[in-house]
């Protein structure tokens, strides 16, 4: 094997590794591209989710301030159902109390003032009784009757007592009522409160998910770009391989071809000196060489 085709060869191989070579670090690179693909995928369902749970998280505010105002409301409600309550209880309270000062104030008892007035009277239409007698039974009667308006006084008071009560006991089911629907939307808006909460926590961790993802694509795009600077400088050097080989094979064409027609002018000089008649070929290798056929043709002529 002469230098030439060892060096052929020897540059051949180098090829053939360096092929090898880009083959190898296409298929990485294509991996870590698929990988990038993958990772970005993953971080756009990410993405994907955030803004769902910005809506979520949005809606929920909204859903809390109406709340928040329908809390207000309640609780409005509730103060003005609590001093109408408070009124008709004290209204209640009062009544119940004249009404027993009235009664604790009357000695006797209704029944009795009545049948001790009918007494009286009996005694005055049916005894015979003097100025004084009848003038001092009169004014008993009259003491009796008193007390007996008072009685009727009480009753009156009682009537409008247990009214006020009433009135009192339908406002504090009232209150009772407004005061469970003020407790549960209390409730419902420390749930929303609970779950705007949650949602901004699973927001932050979506979040961090993306801030690794971001790191891990920067990461994996940093490794194929380099495959990429790695790859172009082998194709250059696939190339200068390729361009050597070219250029020895066609050095070593070149080379042949001259030695070829080195030894064709040889053959035309003696053929010449010999008066046979050259074919193009032969003429060709004269031109190309540069020697021998001026001198042929004068050899020729000596003769």
């Amino acid at each position: 094997m002469d230098a030439v085709t060892q060096s052929i060869e020897e540059l051949r191989e180098d090829l053939a590794q360096t092929r090898e070579a880009i083959r190898k670090l296409k298929a990485q690179r294509r991996s870590i591209i698929e990988e990038i693909k993958s990772l970005r995928e993953k971080r756009r369902e990410i993405i994907n989710k955030i803004r769902e749970e910005r809506k979520k998280v949005r809606e929920l505010i909204e859903e809390k301030r109406r709340a928040q105002e329908e809390y207000a409301e309640l609780q409005k409600e509730r103060n003005e159902i609590l001093e109408t309550y408070k009124k008709a209880r004290e209204l209640a309270m009062r009544l119940k109390n004249e009404y027993e000062e009235i009664l604790s104030s009357i000695p006797i008892s209704e029944r009795e003032l009545r049948r001790r007035i009918s007494a009286l009277e009996r005694r005055i239409e049916t005894g015979r009784l003097t100025v004084e007698q009848e003038r001092e039974i009169v004014m008993r009667i009259g003491y009796y009757e008193a007390m007996l308006s008072e009685h009727v006084r009480a009753k009156k008071i009682k009537k409008e007592h247990l009214e006020a009560a009433a009135e009192a006991g339908r406002w504090r089911f009232f209150l009772n009522e407004s005061s469970t629907r003020l407790r549960e939307k209390g409730k419902e808006i420390a749930d929303l409160k609970k779950r705007i909460g949650e949602a901004i926590t699973s927001l932050d961790q979506l979040g961090e998910e993306v801030e690794k993802l971001n790191e891990e694509i920067n990461k994996k795009s940093k490794e194929a770009d380099e495959l990429k600077e790695q790859l172009n400088s082998l194709f250059e050097k696939l190339k200068e391989l390729r361009e050597n080989i070219r250029r020895i094979i066609q050095e070593r064409e070149k080379k042949v071809e001259e030695e070829i027609m080195e030894e064709v002018a040889i053959i035309a000089k003696q053929k010449l000196k010999m008066g046979e008649k050259l074919d193009i070929g032969e003429l060709m290798a004269l031109v190309k060489t540069g020697e021998g056929l001026v001198g042929g043709r004068t050899e020729e002529g000596s003769e």
